[in-house]
């Protein structure tokens, strides 16, 4: 439950909003609005109270999103909280101008470093109030940057020839903080990866690290960034299945705002196929799945769609009832009336409803999408299970028959030859042996 009125601002504004409602000859205020200044007050020290772990979740649960968030940026400003503004400008996605802001109206030392980072923001938004910060003092902003140039990333050796080519009169900045790194943001969700890696990950925080807050916080900063160098991807991808449903959930609520191919696409399945997981995860991670590369998702959810009594069966299809074609169909009329209660029928019903309603694509569009058709059928192929046979079947003879004179041919081959892997293949597959498997299928293709 949020505060009744989880601002300061909120609470003077209560108090003097109109001269009716003021107390007469300087008498005491209203006792609503002391109850509610009371209330303030109290959420004031219960959150100083707390650690900084506890203070992060508290805010999330009980400030953000709330009308009054904008009064607490002010009072945290006030406060001096420092680090906490930072975190809260490097993980809420909009609200660059509000705690950045603060940090900037305070001329903290950590502003420069905060602006700088969100020059890679996710939310153009973010990106240009950061950008204004530095731009409202830019001899100060192109000292910083001179003295920190080894350490810039490629955005922000951008924005440091900017302001070289502009000539600033220079201000000094040897105050402030140097530029946050990997390391500095990161440094939480790299440990956690690491123990995944190592076997050692725990379902619950150990006495010997008591606490996971930074390694969430890590995620939800990657996600507020469009700065997503590999290893902080790789340490995503591990955490992805880590044994702390916490964790694993935040990679999965993360992971529908990535790039498709920057979706730890194998990991999640790992979660969607174990029925130790909560169910709540394992759907999120089935979401976070169709985030990814379409034609991935595709072959699981249609695998799924084989198997009724699996509790992600009803994802699966509701997705394949969005995006689903032939094959699809193919899979759900697998099924007879007798193996689906009243409301799975409903479901499969609708689903081929909407995939026959959507129609066979044409030759032009089927062209349009070859390349597409092609890492299907190569995903079905890697896949294995009960669903590679049918698959290779059923989407070779689709191949095949749509292929059918010289000129379809042709342009098959001249797509094959241009083509180039992901460069995150998501299933972390080999990229020799996946381009090896392609060119088979479309060889096979040519030679129909």
């Amino acid at each position: 439950m949020r505060l009744v009125v989880p601002s300061l601002a909120c609470a003077l504004i209560l108090g003097c909003s109109s001269d009716a409602d003021a107390p007469k000859d300087g008498g005491p205020p209203p006792a609503d609005t002391r109850e509610q200044e009371r209330a303030l007050r109290d959420a004031h020290e219960h959150f100083l109270g707390m650690e900084f772990d506890g203070r992060w979740g508290w805010y999330r649960r009980e400030v953000q999103g709330g009308e009054g968030e904008a009064g607490w940026a002010e009072w945290l400003a006030e406060r001096e909280e420092s680090e906490f503004l930072e975190w809260l400008a490097l993980c809420r996605t909009g609200h660059w101008s509000m705690y950045g802001g603060a940090l900037v109206a305070n001329d903290d030392p950590r502003w420069l470093r905060a602006a700088a980072w969100a020059l890679d923001a996710a939310d153009p938004a973010d990106a240009r109030a950061a950008r204004q910060a530095l731009a409202a003092r830019p001899g100060l902003a192109l000292d910083w940057f001179d003295v920190h140039v080894a350490l810039l990333n490629p955005t922000q050796v951008a924005a440091h020839a900017e302001l070289v080519a502009a000539a600033p009169e220079r201000e000094d900045a040897s105050a402030y903080a140097p530029p946050l790194g990997e390391a500095d943001v990161y440094a939480g969700l790299f440990r956690e990866a690491r123990h995944a890696r190592e076997g050692t990950a725990t379902a619950a925080p150990t006495e010997e690290e008591p606490a996971r807050g930074d390694a969430v916080r890590g995620i939800l900063a990657l996600r507020n960034t469009a700065w997503r160098p590999d290893p902080a991807l790789d340490a995503l991808a591990d955490v992805a299945a880590h044994p702390d449903a916490t964790l694993a959930m935040a990679v999965a609520n993360i992971s529908r705002g990535l790039e498709d191919e920057q979706v730890p696409t194998l990991q999640l399945l790992t979660v969607v196929r174990d029925d130790e997981r909560p169910p709540a995860l394992r759907e999120a991670a089935l979401d976070a799945v169709a985030a990814g590369p379409r034609y991935a998702a595709y072959v699981e959810f249609c695998k799924l769609a084989l198997s009724p009594r699996d509790p992600m069966w009803s994802a699966a299809v509701r997705h394949l009832r969005d995006f689903g074609d032939a094959f699809a169909a193919s899979c759900l009329r697998d099924l007879g009336d007798e193996e689906l209660d009243d409301d799975q029928r409903a479901l499969r019903d609708a689903a081929l409803a909407a995939i026959d309603g959507r129609g066979p694509l044409s030759d032009e569009d089927f062209l349009a999408q070859l390349e597409g058709f092609m890492e299907r059928l190569t995903y079905a192929d890697l896949a294995g299970g009960g669903v590679r046979d049918k698959a290779l079947a059923e989407l070779s003879l689709e191949l095949c028959e749509r292929l059918h004179s010289y000129e379809l041919k042709y342009r098959l081959k001249e797509i094959m030859v241009q083509y180039e892997p992901p460069a995150r293949l998501p299933l972390r597959l080999d990229g020799e042996l996946w381009s090896a498997r392609l060119r088979e299928h479309c060889a096979d293709a040519i030679s129909c």
